[in-house]
């Protein structure tokens, strides 16, 4: 496999290049390469590939999930610096920025928002919100003595 371009997608590292097995060009998802050797060998990408276009081609799936959040003023630089996948992002006059994040299904977006602990809020979709609930109960009962400090320190 010749890689001849890296993309960041719905969460996901692909590789768009040559694949010598199958003698066309492939996008492969990085996670799910179980081995790889480092050849010796060099390539230089084709001069008409065009990597816009091949992965505009591949990456079709649409999200099923549209995830409408809140994030406090304490998140909104680094929100606006990352390119995690925010179709939308709109300032507030507070400081505030509400988000709109495509999703491929209510894990990844529920394992993405939740990176971003209490600076998020979880607007909708409401199974969202449910999944995330469940994360939190399910974490206090994993780590009860904790969470029992946690509960005195916020009395």
């Amino acid at each position: 496999f010749d890689p001849y371009a890296l993309v960041h997608r719905w969460g996901r590292w692909y590789t768009a290049g040559y694949c010598h097995l199958r003698g066309a060009l492939r996008l492969l998802r990085l996670d799910r390469i179980r081995e790889l050797r480092v050849l010796d060998d060099s390539f230089v990408p084709p001069a008409d590939f065009d990597a816009r276009a091949f992965l505009a081609a591949e990456l079709q799936p649409e999200p099923t999930i549209k995830a409408r959040v809140r994030f406090g003023p304490e998140a909104a630089g680094f929100v606006r610096d990352t390119s995690i996948g925010w179709s939308e992002i709109e300032p507030q006059p507070d400081g505030s920025l509400l988000a709109t994040l495509p999703a491929s299904d209510l894990v990844f977006a529920a394992s993405m928002l939740i990176s971003f602990g209490p600076a998020v809020t979880i607007l909708e979709p409401e199974e969202l919100k449910r999944l995330v609930a469940e994360w939190a109960r399910a974490l206090l009962e994993r780590y009860p003595e904790q969470a029992k400090s946690v509960q005195g320190e916020m009395t």
